[in-house]
């Protein structure tokens, strides 16, 4: 899960991309086509594998889609909630703040002391032993990773959390806004 941090621009310029559909991935040219390259040959490979009845590329195998350029910053759930609590935001899953008033609590993070007490060790949960396909038995199987979080990469995603409120409020929006 994560939370995406974006702002309320009134007419954001919007832009066709293309991507391979998914329907299409057993198409040899599909790695090719995640590299951007759409080539006839390769709109003609993916076509071929495509599923006629797929809804999101009609059995092209190349989905369109519409995208905005508003300025957007996504963290996973976690780092969202540190870095709220750093700008002195309560956290919610979702929630919005005025540009003046997230321009203050970004200097007060920077200026302040608070990102310390939210270091995260890192982390790594086992599971209990298990027997794996070839008949081995895994004795400390992982379940989850959670890798730390010092001072500096939560003040990092503070300067990037003001990268979006300058450029947000330089595209003439008003609020910062996250879900």
């Amino acid at each position: 899960m994560s939370i995406t941090f974006s702002a309320n621009i009134s007419d954001p310029n919007t832009h066709s991309v293309s991507e391979p559909c998914l329907c299409a991935q057993m198409a040899e040219s599909f790695s090719a086509a995640m590299d951007g390259d759409f080539s006839d040959a390769v709109k003609a490979d993916l076509q071929g594998n495509a599923q006629d009845g797929c809804p999101w590329c009609k059995g092209t195998g190349v989905e369109t889609r519409t995208q905005d350029d508003r300025p957007e910053l996504n963290l996973a759930n976690d780092n969202a909630k540190r870095i709220l609590a750093v700008l002195n935001i309560p956290f919610d899953h979702c929630g919005e703040i005025t540009i003046p008033e997230a321009r203050r609590a970004v200097l007060r993070a920077l200026n302040s002391s608070g990102a310390e007490a939210l270091e995260r060790p890192e982390e790594a949960v086992y599971g209990r032993p298990r027997a794996q396909e070839d008949g081995s038995v895994a004795l400390r199987p992982l379940r989850s990773y959670s890798p730390p979080l010092t001072t500096d990469d939560i003040l990092s995603r503070v300067r990037r959390f003001s990268a979006l409120i300058e450029e947000a409020a330089n595209r003439g929006a008003t609020c910062i806004y996250w879900n």
